[in-house]
């Protein structure tokens, strides 16, 4: 006769009623705040750290970015480490270091990677090629960077997602700053570079042509036309400096800019020495007019330590040979 499952109950009700005693405290203590950890770290998760009018940016996102971007530091450091055990010199340094990774500049080149996207700047895997075999010197096999990077327990495929990611971000930097070197700049420069990239005028405008007023207003007289020209004619135009940019000046300046009148003619050298013919009668009777300029000197000779340059006496330098040259000049 099978045994009833009450009078089993029955036999261990107190051992029951401690685990289920025991239960109960846990779940109403410890699990309520295991169960606010979660909540907890799911909020930091979803936490916005960037937003703007087109996206935003939250945190789990940038620890994802974070950790890859690390991880491809110490990839392209691995490479360029095998590239130098292989006997090369790598060509060209790692995109970015892991040491240096950290929040606040992952931010920044996610924020210029979005950006890259909207001006569709695009990095093909060719030029991503192209770069890894300047890291290795074209040294290293493709099995063999295969096996580099598959030490870190990545794939190919994600490190040419992260350098392409690399490369946008640093594409747009030359776009909007080409050369600017930010180390040196004070905080009004940095302020200004942002105003240019950031400040937008929204505005409502209205044109009001000329001709409709003219005829509102009477002609100036003589007199004030005559105030009015001696107050701007010692004035040259000028230009004025906005920020950066040079604009005419709006006020009047009635004196001429200093001018010079020229005249000048082109010539080719070549055409007038081909038309010039010289006799072996002409070059002679030139070079005995002005043997002066093609004396010799005598210089020192190699084994006279003594001598100086400058000892020799004028007289001692002797004219060339009286016959000139049979080349024709």
């Amino acid at each position: 006769m099978a045994t009833s499952p009450f009078k089993l109950f029955r036999k261990y009700q107190k051992i029951l009623l401690i685990v289920a005693g025991v239960t109960a405290i846990l779940v109403f203590t410890v699990g309520d705040s295991l169960m606010m950890i979660g909540r907890d770290q799911q909020i930091i998760d979803d936490m916005v750290v960037a937003q703007w009018s087109e996206g935003e940016i939250r945190q789990q996102e940038v620890m994802n970015w974070v950790m890859s971007r690390k991880q491809l530091g110490l990839v392209l450091n691995d490479l360029a480490s095998a590239t130098t055990f292989a006997g090369a010199e790598p060509l060209q340094g790692p995109l970015i270091s892991e040491a240096a990774v950290d929040v606040r500049n992952t931010v920044y080149m996610m924020l210029l990677t979005r950006k890259a996207d909207e001006l569709g700047v695009t990095v093909s895997d060719a030029r991503v090629t192209e770069y890894i075999k300047a890291l290795t010197a074209n040294a290293l096999s493709k099995e063999r960077i295969s096996e580099v990077v598959a030490n870190r327990r990545w794939k190919v495929s994600n490190v040419y997602e992260a350098i392409r990611n690399e490369m946008k971000a640093q594409q747009v930097l030359q776009i909007f700053f080409g050369a600017v070197d930010f180390s040196t700049n004070t905080p009004a420069a940095d302020f200004d570079y942002y105003l240019r990239v950031n400040r937008r005028v929204a505005a409502d405008v209205v044109a009001f042509p000329v001709e409709d007023f003219i005829a509102q207003v009477a002609d100036p007289s003589d007199r004030e036309l005559r105030v009015y020209f001696d107050r701007f004619k010692q004035d040259e135009p000028r230009y004025d400096v906005y920020g950066r940019t040079e604009l005419l000046s709006p006020l009047p300046a009635f004196k001429q800019p200093r001018k010079a009148a020229v005249e000048y003619f082109v010539a080719d050298f070549n055409t007038f020495v081909e038309r010039v013919e010289v006799t072996e009668e002409e070059m002679r009777r030139h070079y005995d007019e002005n043997r002066a300029l093609y004396i010799e000197q005598q210089l020192p000779a190699a084994d006279d330590d003594d001598g100086e340059p400058g000892d020799s006496e004028p007289g001692d330098s002797e004219p060339a040979d009286s016959e000139p040259a049979d080349s024709e000049p």
